[in-house]
C-alpha cells in the first residue's frame, strides 16, 4: 500500500470535511441598486459548492478561510476566518425565540380558534419537504387565559433534498495514425523485376509492382473473390487498393443520477441520505470492441448523541468488456492491419479449409484475432463498504472509520486454433481478487482558537490489511499479504497580526511511522515542515504576497493491484512477439525495503487586487531504493534498484477580466529534469519497459527511463562511419539515444462568461521530449510506410560520413535496386526496427484538450438550474513528426517515449445536459 504521509493533506481534509460541515458563512447579497438579490446563484469558487438566496437576498453557504464566493458571474467575496461560524451559533443568532404575551381581541381570537386545533390548543404541525436553502417556522398559540395567548415557536420538522441528473452523449475518431502506402503490392523483386507474391507464398513484404499496373484475371482463388494479380493487359478488371483498417468511429453514452436528502429538526440536522446511480456505455477504437459501466451507491448518516454522528455509504461498481489489452491484443490486431498490404482484403474471410485466412501464414487476420467466443471477457465487480463515527463540534474532534474492499477482476485471454504462433491455440483465465480492509482513526484538539490565531494537533493513525490472489487456469497461482501501519502526528498552527492585518503565518510541523510485514525495515523518522507567511497591502492595499516551503518525506512500497506481466516483453524482440502470452507475475513483495522520497519544495505567490495573481515554485524530490521488475531464473522479481533525482519548475499565471471583462485566463508552465544519482546492485543500463533491443533503462548519470538502442558507428569526430558497399555501420553494443522527459510544457486555459453562456478553452504546448518511433522503424522494414514508397526510387546516394580508411565517404548507394538482391536493399539491411537511432523523433506537440460552450438555463424552485454543454475533446493534435507523445507502450506505466504500434489517442465531440434540483 502506499504511503500516504505524503498526502497529510488528505487526512487534513478528513478532519476539515468533520469541521467545514459546521463552518459556514453567512450573509445578504445585494444588487447594485443595494435592493436584496432574489434567487442569485453564489458558488464557492475554491469548493464548487453553490446554492442560491432566498427572498431577502440571505445565504448560509459551506466554506473555510481563503475560499472564493463568486456571484453575479463577476462580483466575488474572499471569505476570512472571521466571516465563519458554525452552523449552531447561526441558528441561535437567527433563530433566538422569545415569549411574547400580546392582548389579542375576541374577533382575532375567534378567527384562530376557527382552526382545527387538539385538545391543548395547539395548532397542528407537519414535516414539511423542502429544498436544501428553503426557510420556514411554525408556530404554536398557547392559552394562557380568557384574554390572552403565549406565542411560541413549535418545533420545526423538515425533511430538504438536493440532487441532479446529467445525461451525455459523445462521439469519436481516430486522432494522428501512421502513414501508410497505397501504391505497391505484396511482392518483391527478383529476376530484375518487380513481382506480386500471393498470400499462399507467406510474404510479408510490400515491395511488389505498383497497383495501378495490375488487375485481376477473375479465376476462383480462395484468397480473393476477384481472382489473382496479373498485369493489367491480361486481365479482365482493374486492382484497386483495399482498406484493411480496423478503427472505427465510437460513441459513449452515459447517466448519472444523485440525490441527497437531510432531515432537520428546529434547523439541526438529525440524518442524511443519499443514492448515486450511474451508468455507461463505449465503443472503443478497435472495431467490434465496446465495454459498459454500472455504478450504485447509497450512504447514510444519523447524529446519535452528544454531537456524534454515524454513518455509513457502500459502493458497487461493475465493468466489462469485450476484450482488454492484457495480452497485447489490440496491438497485435492493430500491427496486422497495418502491416495487411493493399493486394489483400481482410474482411473477405477469416477461415480456409486449410486454417487462418491471412495475407501470410506467418501473419493474422486481425478480424480473426478479434472473432469472440463471448460477448464479455472481462468482467470486474467492487464492493465498497465504509463505516465511520466521529466527533464533529468542540476543542477535542475526533473519528473512528472502517472500511472493507473485495474486487474481482475476471481475463478470459485466448487466441483460437491456427493463430500465428499458437497454432494449436492458447487459453487462460485470469482471475484476481483483492480483498482490502482499512481502520482509520484519528483526532484533532484546538490548543487556542480565536478570529485571528488556530493552533491545533492532529493525530492519525491508519491500519491495513490486504490480500490479493491471482491465478491462472493451467498455469501459476500467487498469494500476497500485507498488513501496514501508519501513524502521523502533526501540529498545525495559524498566527495573524490582530492589530493591523498586515501578515498571516500558517505552518505544520509532525512525524510519521510506518511499517509492514513486507519490508525488511521499519521507518520511524518520516517528518514534515511546512511554512507559509502572507504580507498584505504591499501597495496601496493593492498588492499581496506568499511565500511559502515545505520540506517532507514519503515512504511507501509498490502496490499489489499493479500487474507486471507485461514486463516480460523486455525478454523478447519484437518478431517474437507471435508468441507474447503472458502468464506470470511478480513472485513476491516481500523482503524490500521501502522506497523513500524526500521533497523539499520552496515559492512566491503574488496577488493583485484578488484577480490577478503570479505564483513559482521549485520543488526537490530525492526518491532512494526505487521499486523496479527483474527477469531472474524465469521470474518475474522485484528489486531495489535505483536512487534518483527529480527537479520541478513551475510558474502559474491567473488573470481576472482578461482581455475581456468577466473573462479568466490561466497559463501554467513547467519544466522537470531526472538523474539516476546511484545504480544499486549489477542493474546498469537494467530495461523498465519496451524490448529487449530497444528500451527504456536505467543508467547513471542520465534521466530515469532514458531511451536505450542501437545507433551508427562514429569516429572520435563524431563522424558517421561508411562501410565498404557505401551504407553506414552500425554499433554492436546499445547506447543511449535520448530522453523522453520534455523540455517543457506550458498549458492555457480560458474561461468567457456572458450572460448565461459560459465559453472555455484549454490549450496545451509541449515542446521536446524523445520519443522511438518503432511503428514507423517497423512499417518502413515492411514497405507499408509512405516513408519507404517515397524513398525506394532513391538512386546514387552518398551517406555522410566517412570510410573506415578516414577518408570523406564517396560511395553511390540505391536505396532498393532490382537488379540487387532484396536483403541488400536499405530497408532490409538493418532489420525490423531498422536503426533506432534513426527513429528518435521529437515529442513536440501543441493540442486543443478541450472546448467546452455552456448554457445555463434557470428554472423553477423545483429545479434550481439546467446546464446545457456542448465540448470537443483533443480535437486538434499539431506534432511536427505525426506522433501522439501521449501514447504508452502497450498501455505500460512506463511506456512513454516508446511507440510500437500504439493505439492512436481520440478525438471527441459530444454534448451534455445536467439538471440540478
Amino acid at each position: 500500500m502506499k504511503k500516504v504521509y505524503l498526502l497529510l493533506t488528505v487526512f487534513a481534509i478528513q478532519f476539515a470535511f468533520a469541521q467545514d460541515s459546521q463552518m459556514f458563512y453567512e450573509g445578504y447579497f445585494y444588487v447594485s441598486n443595494s435592493k436584496a438579490q432574489k434567487n442569485l446563484l453564489v458558488t464557492n469558487k475554491t469548493s464548487g459548492n453553490y446554492d442560491f438566496t432566498d427572498d431577502k437576498g440571505y445565504l448560509v453557504i459551506e466554506a473555510k478561510a481563503g475560499d472564493t464566493l463568486v456571484y453575479n458571474k463577476k462580483d466575488f467575496r474572499i471569505i476570512q476566518t472571521y466571516d465563519l461560524k458554525e452552523m449552531k451559533a447561526i441558528l441561535d443568532s437567527k433563530y433566538k425565540s422569545e415569549t411574547a404575551n400580546p392582548i389579542l381581541s375576541n374577533d382575532y381570537l375567534a378567527s384562530i380558534n376557527s382552526k382545527k386545533n387538539d385538545s391543548a390548543g395547539f395548532i397542528k404541525s407537519k414535516v414539511r419537504a423542502k429544498k436544501i436553502g428553503g426557510n420556514s417556522e411554525i408556530f404554536q398559540y398557547i392559552r394562557k387565559s380568557d384574554s390572552g395567548y403565549v406565542i411560541k415557536k413549535q418545533t420545526s420538522k423538515n425533511i430538504l433534498y438536493s440532487g441532479s441528473l446529467q445525461v451525455s452523449t459523445e462521439f469519436g475518431s481516430a486522432n494522428i495514425h501512421p502513414k501508410l502506402q497505397n501504391q505497391f503490392v505484396q511482392g518483391r523483386n527478383a529476376n530484375g523485376a518487380l513481382q506480386w507474391n500471393g498470400p499462399e507464398t507467406a510474404e510479408m513484404f510490400s515491395f511488389g509492382p505498383q497497383i495501378s499496373t495490375l488487375g485481376f484475371d477473375g479465376n476462383p482463388y480462395e484468397y480473393d473473390v476477384n481472382g489473382r494479380l496479373v498485369a493489367k493487359s491480361k486481365s479482365i478488371s482493374p486492382a484497386n487498393a483495399y482498406n484493411n483498417s480496423i478503427l472505427q468511429n465510437t460513441q459513449k453514452s452515459s447517466t448519472f443520477l444523485s440525490i441527497n436528502s437531510y432531515y432537520e429538526k428546529d434547523k439541526s440536522r438529525k440524518w442524511n441520505a443519499g443514492l448515486d446511480l450511474g451508468w455507461v456505455r463505449e465503443d472503443l477504437l478497435i472495431k467490434d470492441q465496446f465495454q459498459d459501466t454500472k455504478n450504485f451507491g447509497i450512504s447514510l448518516g444519523k447524529n446519535i448523541f452528544k454531537n456524534h454522528k454515524l454513518s455509513f455509504n457502500y459502493k458497487f461498481n461493475e465493468q466489462k468488456a469485450t476484450n482488454t489489452n492484457r495480452i497485447g491484443l489490440f496491438n497485435r490486431a492493430y500491427q496486422n492491419s497495418l502491416l495487411t498490404p493493399i493486394s489483400f482484403e481482410n474482411k473477405q474471410g477469416n477461415l480456409l479449409s486449410t486454417g487462418q485466412r491471412s495475407y501470410s501464414s506467418l501473419a493474422d487476420n486481425p478480424d480473426y484475432l478479434l472473432e469472440n467466443f463471448r460477448k464479455y471477457n472481462f468482467n470486474q465487480n467492487q464492493n465498497i463498504f465504509n463505516v465511520k463515527l466521529s466527533k464533529e463540534t468542540g476543542k477535542w474532534q475526533y473519528f473512528v472509520g472502517q472500511s472493507y474492499e473485495n474486487t474481482k477482476f475476471s481475463n478470459f485471454d485466448y487466441y483460437k486454433k491456427f493463430t500465428s504462433g499458437f497454432q494449436n491455440g492458447i487459453e487462460t483465465e485470469r482471475n484476481q481478487n483483492i480483498k482490502n480492509y482499512n481502520v482509520n482513526l484519528g483526532g484533532s484538539y484546538s490548543l487556542r482558537d480565536s478570529y485571528y490565531d488556530n493552533n491545533k494537533l492532529y493525530f492519525n493513525a491508519i491500519l491495513n490489511q490486504n490480500d490479493t490472489r491471482i491465478s491462472y487456469t493451467n498455469f501459476q497461482n500467487y498469494n500476497y499479504n500485507r498488513f501496514s501501519q501508519d501513524y502521523i502526528l502533526r501540529y498545525k498552527f495559524n498566527f495573524s497580526d490582530v492589530l493591523f492585518n498586515d501578515f498571516n503565518l500558517d505552518g505544520e510541523v509532525g512525524n510519521g511511522i510506518y511499517t509492514s510485514n513486507t519490508t525488511t525495515k521499519s521507518d520511524f523518522f518520516i517528518p514534515k515542515l511546512a511554512l507559509s507567511l502572507e504580507i498584505k497591502d504591499l501597495i496601496d492595499y493593492d498588492l499581496k504576497a506568499k511565500i511559502f516551503g515545505s520540506i517532507y518525506k514519503n515512504v511507501y512500497e509498490s502496490d499489489f493491484n499493479k500487474s507486471y506481466s507485461n514486463f516480460l516483453l523486455t525478454q523478447i524482440d519484437n518478431q517474437q512477439l507471435n508468441t507474447y502470452f503472458p502468464v506470470q507475475e511478480v513472485q513476491s513483495f516481500n523482503n524490500l525495503k521501502s522506497i523513500n522520497n524526500l521533497e523539499t519544495k520552496f515559492g512566491l505567490r503574488l496577488s493583485y487586487r484578488y484577480g490577478h495573481n503570479l505564483e513559482g515554485s521549485f520543488t526537490n524530490k530525492k526518491y532512494a531504493n526505487d521499486v523496479f521488475p527483474v527477469f531472474e531464473n524465469g521470474k518475474i522479481m522485484l528489486k531495489n534498484l535505483v536512487d534518483h533525482n527529480s527537479k520541478s519548475y513551475d510558474l502559474n499565471l491567473n488573470l481576472n477580466n482578461f482581455p475581456f471583462r468577466y473573462g479568466n485566463l490561466q497559463i501554467g508552465f513547467n519544466k522537470t529534469t531526472s538523474k539516476v544519482t546511484n545504480v544499486l546492485g549489477d542493474y546498469e543500463n537494467a530495461p523498465i519497459s519496451g524490448f529487449n533491443s530497444v528500451y527504456r533503462g536505467i543508467v547513471k548519470g542520465e534521466a530515469l527511463g532514458v531511451l536505450i538502442g542501437n545507433a551508427y558507428q562514429r569516429n572520435e569526430n563524431g563522424n558517421v562511419i561508411i562501410g565498404n558497399d557505401g551504407f553506414p555501420l552500425v554499433l554492436a553494443e546499445k547506447k543511449v539515444l535520448g530522453n523522453p522527459i520534455p523540455d517543457f510544457i506550458m498549458k492555457f486555459s480560458y474561461t468567457q462568461n456572458f450572460l448565461d453562456f459560459s465559453l472555455n478553452v484549454d490549450l496545451e504546448w509541449r515542446k521536446g521530449g524523445d520519443i522511438w518511433n518503432g511503428t514507423n522503424a517497423n512499417l518502413d522494414y515492411y514497405g507499408r510506410s509512405e516513408n519507404s514508397a517515397s524513398q525506394r526510387s532513391i538512386s546514387n546516394f552518398i551517406f555522410d560520413g566517412v570510410l573506415q580508411n578516414g577518408n570523406v565517404n564517396n560511395i553511390p548507394v540505391d536505396f532498393f535496386n532490382i537488379n540487387e538482391p532484396f536483403e541488400q536493399n536499405k530497408f532490409y539491411r538493418y532489420g525490423s526496427l531498422g536503426v533506432a537511432e534513426d527513429y528518435i523523433v521529437k515529442g513536440d506537440a501543441v493540442r486543443i484538450n478541450n472546448i467546452t460552450l455552456s448554457y445555463n438555463l434557470r428554472k423553477t424552485e423545483l429545479l434550481k438550474n439546467v446546464k446545457i454543454s456542448v465540448f470537443a475533446k483533443n480535437i486538434l493534435l499539431w506534432s511536427k513528426n505525426k506522433i501522439d507523445e501521449q501514447t504508452s507502450f502497450f498501455d505500460s506505466d512506463n511506456g512513454q517515449g516508446l511507440n510500437f504500434y500504439n493505439l492512436p489517442s481520440m478525438r471527441s465531440y459530444g454534448a451534455t445536459i445536467s439538471f440540478i434540483f
